[in-house]
């Protein structure tokens, strides 16, 4: 059996195809301490969430290569880890794959069990984005139409709605936050391209047809069988380009239209919408500290109707997350937008740079942006020409190729339960060992250890006066489970 094992991975390995494999040990281990159980991965996929013997601890003294988990102190619940089913994503599960290969990849995407990550956080996009593959469109295209006569979400209807449907009834845990990237052009000022979707600003004139416009997505969507758990009024509000949906909206509009339009209507809706605010980079866009979040929840009214903030990796530092979680404890922090590019020659390494980080810095969620891409990095509507996504679907004959991203999540996705408790433990810093550990509903500790140097390290872990030694390969992880 081992030897096949290896035969399979080594094919996976030269053809990039279809499954992911997730190798198990049958070695016991005896001992006076709990048993760990072990699951590694190494940036080459050589090991890929490979579960290796199990280890226990022991009463071995501790060294200066210590890093001690305290799982009596503990900070934010866990919400989930996923990506964003853009019309892109969407349109190749629905149109390149046939029914078998759809199904095992989204019971590998959103399914439980070994070969499964079980992803339940998944932003949606209102409308078009730098990924659709019909170019832009919003739900209101005739306009001006103030009273919205002429809105339809029925552009998801083909193959966005089937996907997501598809999604919640294997995992019925999913949380789905919709983000517009745009007004429709005719509540804008200053726009560009077809359908004025690109770039300008949101006039506030529109407001109030801004907050129906986003609570008729939330309620069509609901009742085609899709719950939208939360939306963020903007993607990336501080954003105005010309060569895709964008449109910028400042601090001061975003908190009127929660406050005086959008929390108010949502509320009336009756569904228990939540609202995250920014959704955009951990710096402003000059690159200082993050003040657009702040601003928002300074107003009170406004304040009331908002869940969290949601941040973006692409500016920043996710200390900003925690710059804003420490002026309003009150509010959650979410990360849900993030993605490696074909340059990166390290994108196993990036992301479990996010898993660590972001939970470190009070982030309740881990997620990446488009689930699936082709092999051209597409389809694209004039945005990133080159962003990696979670698996590359083979646009001729729908071979599916898992990678590094994939891996990283499942990381944290497989064993971390929603509801979990980010506990304290130590990290070494930049270039050496990073950790990120949680307490489960269930009791059991998870601790994920990531290599950010190039070389095999030794280091010994310690919990409650008992303590293991692990060594892990340059820019490997692992994922440690214990009750």
């Amino acid at each position: 059996m081992k030897n096949v094992v290896r035969i399979l991975r080594g094919l996976c390995l030269a053809f990039c195809v279809a499954l992911p494999i997730f190798t198990s040990s049958t070695v016991h281990v005896h001992a006076d301490g709990p048993t760990v159980n072990v699951w590694v991965t190494n940036p080459d996929l050589s090991l890929a969430l490979s579960q290796q013997a199990p280890i226990s601890f022991d009463n071995s003294n501790t060294g200066d290569r210590t890093l001690y988990v305290d799982d009596t102190r503990t900070y934010q619940s866990w919400d989930g880890v996923g990506g964003t089913m853009t019309d892109s994503s969407a349109w190749l599960i629905e149109n390149r794959l046939n029914s078998d290969q759809r199904n095992a990849l989204m019971n590998n995407l959103f399914g439980y069990g070994d070969s499964a990550l079980g992803l339940n956080f998944i932003r949606v996009p209102m409308g078009a984005s730098d990924f659709s593959v019909s170019g832009n469109y919003s739900y209101d295209d005739n306009g001006p139409d103030p009273q919205l006569n002429n809105f339809s979400t029925s552009h998801d209807d083909a193959y966005l709605i089937p996907a997501l449907q598809q999604a919640q009834q294997i995992n019925g845990a999913i949380k789905f936050l919709g983000s517009p990237w745009s007004a429709p052009g005719w509540m804008k000022d200053g726009g560009s391209g077809p359908l004025n979707l690109n770039g300008g600003s949101f006039n506030s004139d529109y407001a109030d047809s801004l907050a129906n416009y986003i609570t008729r997505f939330v309620q069509d969507y609901n009742n085609k069988g899709v719950s939208i758990w939360g939306i963020t009024p903007q993607n990336e509000p501080q954003n105005s380009g010309p060569n895709y949906p964008t449109m910028y909206m400042s601090a001061s509009q975003q908190a009127d239209l929660i406050a005086n339009h959008l929390g108010p209507a949502l509320a009336n809706l009756g569904l228990g919408t939540k609202i995250l605010i920014y959704d955009h980079n951990w710096g402003d866009q000059s690159g200082g500290t993050v003040s657009y979040p702040q601003d928002v929840l300074s107003n009170s009214q406004a304040y009331n109707y908002i869940t969290g903030t949601a941040f973006h990796c692409y500016n920043g530092d996710s200390s900003g997350q925690k710059v804003v979680q420490n002026a309003y404890p009150e509010k959650d922090i979410y990360f849900d937008e993030c993605t490696q590019t074909a340059d990166n020659s390290h994108p196993f390494q990036s992301t479990m740079d996010l898993v660590v980080r972001v939970p470190r810095n009070a982030g309740k969620t881990v997620t990446l942006f488009n689930l699936a891409l082709d092999t051209n990095y597409g389809p694209q509507n004039n945005g990133c020409s080159n962003c990696r996504a979670l698996v590359t679907i083979d646009q001729n004959t729908g071979n599916v190729t898992y990678n590094q991203e994939y891996y990283a999540l499942g990381h944290i996705s497989k064993f971390v339960q929603r509801g979990a408790v980010n506990i304290a433990t130590d990290d070494f810093g930049s270039g050496n060992i990073r950790t990120v550990g949680f307490l489960n509903p269930d009791n059991s500790k998870v601790l994920i250890a990531y290599n950010d140097g190039t070389s095999a390290t030794t280091f010994n872990i310690s919990w409650q006066g008992q303590t293991f030694s692990y060594t892990l390969n340059g820019g490997a992880a692992a994922t440690f489970v214990w009750n």
